[in-house]
């Protein structure tokens, strides 16, 4: 009942009232209800109808009053008054640069911060750590919220993938070395939309921070205090939120003041006088006592006074960035400035996590698709471009292909050109050394390790699998008659046995199968039972790798294709202060980045080659003297040209037969010592006979036959590709004006081939499955080298008919073995379909005239237009068939005589050749 007091009255809803009526009419209609209900009871009157028993009657008001405020007030305030003096430290605690991230940009002595709001800085959040923690004792650091910024938006509005909301504010206290965005690391921190993180879990705490509050954070890390190793929110001086215990992470750590903002210009105050002060004594950071003082890092200037540029120079997929990630591990003071470090910031400000499947994706230049336009094209890394030198820190300037190309050196070089940096190049190549070697070890062992405890957890789920499905089987054969019968016969054969009675064969067999299903059943839970997740091990091949290899690419293919002739290692006179050979001296450095770049040459490709003059001669050649090998070809297999030789050869068969009766006659005869006939002029070897690498005519082989006689559609296509290959071979050579380029790479074949003679290349089309079973074919011109490079066995100006002996040559070896029943040997083409042949476009007459209303007839098909008609009042007819539109009109086509129409209209006729009209239009 001492929510009805008069001091809580005021705040009570109706509802609430109504509430509890309801609840103490039912306690008073109750035979057992403690509450005495006057006699004058009125339903209307709740004052009426209730009485305090006799115990509340004789209790004393002002004991009654004391527990009711304090009840209103809440926990009593443990804090207590630091009594100690406060003496100011003699350095002042800041925010240093280094602590920052590089949209942050300190004002007014440091005390001020205000982000960068431009080219899509405005979506990531500013973060920055203090330069000094607590380790010991209980002190307070404040933050005001000085302005909120309306950042600018793109045209089109508003993304939906912006995170919301558009101003942030976070204020706590993390490790030191952690991370600077408080959501992602070992910390504790309180946000402006009324929550508080802790172990990475966001919890309501129901006190927003807005603009014109004085927000303090307390941390308490006395010994002595009932609420050691806790945070506590305090707000224009009024405890927020009671003491939060902090995370054992960060336990016995020093913690460092850390704030979080985007879009807001905050006010941090470490003292030596407190905003706004709060109920009790304590002293702020500025005062704390000097044990208790942890100070971070000094990152200032270097030796010489001056802060470092680093340029990191490596081959692309050696280790680039893995270096880079080693490197920042030891010397945290270096800010990386790359695409990728974009990409991480954009997602520990809350941006989703963008898609990436696009081939132009690389971790040098990531291709990404945030959904926000200012951040898809990297803005937000061009306003930062123009803003670094104006922020005195040490940099490292990570861009892979940039750092290989000395005039995208050069640009970079001129942004650092004032006094206060050092611009220092270190050239990452060669071998690693050990330690790095055995980092990349343990990252290969590292992630093998997680494959195998993978495969291991999807075998275990599988094997449970399989035992909820033995259990459910053992169930149903519980109720299965089959299983009775099975389980009543080994009963039997054990009697049997035992009574040294005959066993049937078939119960035996029955009996040993379900004791064999049975066994492995056990083993394979036992197997189950005591398997452990195996431990991985490296293969003597991955022990002997120096790099690793990863999925994405350090620099694609096309831009290493476009810059290679570009790429060089740095030289002090590009305006270096420092050149500094991280893995080898500076000549092991320079042969090995020399043989990269042969290498290279061969696996990228030329997009801008040109055929050059040598290709255009041979190739024009070619195509006459093929031109008359096909004339030749087929002259050779018109009826024409066989009867001759039809005559010739049977001429030839008789002659033999006639010298075979004679020679048979006279020996039957005994004319043995008679003097002997000179011999008849022998007759030449058949065509199949002669050699076609020591013929002296390729067209004559015998009687006017030529070498290529017999060639079908096959031979003459590996005829062509022959030429085309080794042509190909040359040309590029000559065309690529690179000593270094060997020859062309398995991989850009189809590339070259269609840029050279335009049309598609794919050895699928040849019935094989790669380009080393294509060269099996054509190996006496072509082959591929170890490394997968096209090479020619002809030299640049090989004759022509070489190819069509050696194509003669290898078709008689691939007969042979066909005769001998080698069906291997049998080439299986896709001879592609011809197109079907254009209908010819004739013109026809022109139409005449017939009067002032209808048009003349068209002329007839295929007749030569004539002049036109006269001019006349009338309409002019159509033009013939074939011909173009006539006049206007209603004149009729008209054909030729003795012309079949369904043929000059379609071009097709149902009776063919039986047709009783022509099917030729003249």
């Amino acid at each position: 009942l001492k929510c009805f007091s008069p001091k809580s009255a005021a705040i009570i809803s109706p509802p609430i009232v109504l509430s509890h009526f309801l609840v103490l009419s039912y306690y008073v209609h109750r035979s057992d209800s403690p509450i005495s209900v006057s006699p004058a009871f009125a339903p209307h009157s709740l004052g009426a109808m209730l009485q305090p028993p006799p115990a509340m009657e004789t209790e004393p008001e002002a004991k009654r009053r004391k527990v009711e405020d304090e009840a209103a007030e809440g926990p009593k305030e443990l804090e207590q008054d630091d009594k100690s003096a406060a003496t100011p430290l003699e350095k002042k605690i800041e925010f240093p640069l280094s602590e920052c991230t590089l949209n942050v940009m300190p004002v007014v002595g440091g005390r001020v911060l205000t982000p960068l709001t431009d080219g899509g800085l405005q979506y990531l959040v500013a973060g920055a750590r203090a330069s000094a923690g607590v380790k010991g004792g209980r002190y307070l650091f404040e933050a005001q919220i000085v302005e909120a910024m309306s950042a600018s938006e793109p045209p089109q509005g508003l993304p939906r993938n912006v995170p919301q909301p558009r101003q942030l504010l976070r204020v706590g206290v993390a490790a030191e070395g952690s991370s600077v965005f408080l959501t992602e690391s070992a910390s504790i921190c309180f946000d402006s939309e009324g929550f508080t993180t802790c172990n990475s879990q966001r919890t309501p705490n129901g006190h927003r921070l807005r603009r014109g509050q004085t927000i303090g954070i307390l941390v308490n890390l006395d010994g002595a205090s009932a609420n050691k190793d806790t945070v506590s929110l305090f707000v224009d001086g009024v405890r927020a939120t009671q003491p939060i215990e902090l995370p054992e992470a960060i336990k016995g750590k020093p913690l460092f003041p850390v704030v979080n903002f985007k879009n807001l210009t905050i006010h941090v105050n470490f003292g030596p006088v407190p905003l706004a002060p709060l109920p009790f004594k304590c002293r702020t950071f500025q005062c704390m006592d000097p044990s208790h003082v942890a100070w971070g890092p000094d990152y200032g200037k270097g030796k010489d006074g001056k802060y470092e540029v680093v340029f990191p120079v490596s081959i692309p997929d050696e280790a680039t960035f893995d270096w880079l990630d080693s490197f920042l591990a030891k010397n945290p003071q270096y800010a990386e400035i790359s695409d990728r470090a974009i990409l991480k910031w954009a997602e520990s400000s809350g941006i989703p996590k963008p898609t990436i499947n696009n081939w132009r994706h690389s971790s040098d230049k990531p291709d990404v698709a945030f959904g926000i336009p200012l951040m898809d094209d990297f803005s937000s890394r061009r306003v930062l471009d123009s803003v670094l030198a104006t922020q005195p820190r040490n940099y490292i300037i990570m861009e892979v292909k940039g750092n290989l190309v000395p005039a995208d050196r050069a640009v970079n070089i001129k942004k650092f050109a004032s006094s206060t940096y050092k611009k220092v190049a270190k050239v990452v190549v060669g071998e690693p050394d050990e330690d790095f070697k055995k980092s990349v070890q343990a990252e290969l062992l590292k992630e093998k390790q997680a494959a195998e405890e993978m495969a291991w957890k999807i075998k275990q789920a599988e094997a449970e699998r399989k035992k909820v499905i033995e259990a459910q089987m053992k169930e149903m054969e519980q109720h299965d008659p089959q299983s009775d019968e099975l389980t009543r016969r080994k009963e039997e054969a054990l009697r049997l046995a035992e009574e040294g009675g005959e066993v049937k064969d078939e119960t035996k067999e029955e009996v040993k199968e379900e004791d064999a299903v049975k066994q492995e059943v056990k083993e394979e839970e036992k197997d189950a039972d005591d398997s452990k997740p195996p431990v991985a091990t490296l293969s003597e091949e991955e022990q002997k790798l120096m790099f690793r290899k990863k999925t994405c690419p350090d620099v694609t293919g096309t831009v290493i294709a476009e810059n290679l002739m570009k790429f060089a290692l740095p030289c002090k006179e590009e305006g270096f202060d420092e050149v500094e050979n991280v893995w080898a001296d500076d000549a092991t450095a320079q042969a090995y980045f020399k043989k990269w770049l042969v290498k290279q040459k061969v696996f990228c490709r030329i997009d801008d080659i040109q055929p050059g003059e040598y290709f255009r001669n041979r190739w024009q050649e070619w195509q006459q003297v093929l031109g008359t090998w096909h004339e030749k070809h087929t002259e050779f297999h018109s009826p024409v040209a066989q009867a001759p030789r039809r005559s010739l050869v049977e001429e030839r068969a008789r002659r033999r037969a006639q010298e075979e009766a004679q020679k048979a006659a006279r020996a039957a005869s005994g004319e043995e010592g008679a003097a002997e006939e000179p011999p008849a002029e022998a007759d030449p070897l058949p065509a199949s006979e002669v050699d076609p690498m020591t013929v002296p005519n390729v067209l004559d082989l015998c009687d006017g036959e030529p070498i290529f006689a017999n060639f079908s559609f096959e031979d003459w296509a590996l005829l062509s590709l022959r030429l085309e290959l080794a042509l190909l071979a040359h040309s590029f050579k000559k065309d690529s004006k690179d000593e270094d380029r060997t020859g062309i790479h398995e991989s850009h074949l189809p590339f070259y081939y269609h840029k050279y003679y335009m049309k598609s290349f794919n050895v699928r089309y040849y019935g094989v499955e790669s380009t080393e079973g294509l060269t099996k074919l054509i190996f006496d011109a072509v082959q591929l080298s170890p490394d997968a490079v096209l090479e020619t066995t002809l030299p640049e100006d090989f004759d022509f008919e070489i190819l069509v002996r050696r194509t003669e040559f290898e078709r008689r070896e691939r007969q042979k073995r066909l005769d001998s029943g080698d069906d291997s040997a049998r080439l299986v083409f896709n001879q592609p379909q011809q197109a079907p042949p254009q209908p010819q476009q004739v013109h026809g007459g022109y139409g005449g005239y017939r009067g002032p209303r209808v048009g003349g007839g068209g002329g007839p098909y295929g007749a030569t237009p004539g002049p036109p008609p006269p001019p006349a009042p009338g309409h002019h007819g159509g033009g013939g068939y074939g011909g173009p539109p006539g006049g206007k009109g209603y004149g009729k086509r008209v054909f030729g005589p003795n012309v079949c129409r369904n043929f000059a209209m379609y071009q097709q006729c149902r009776y063919g050749a039986t047709c009783r009209f022509s099917h030729d239009p003249q």
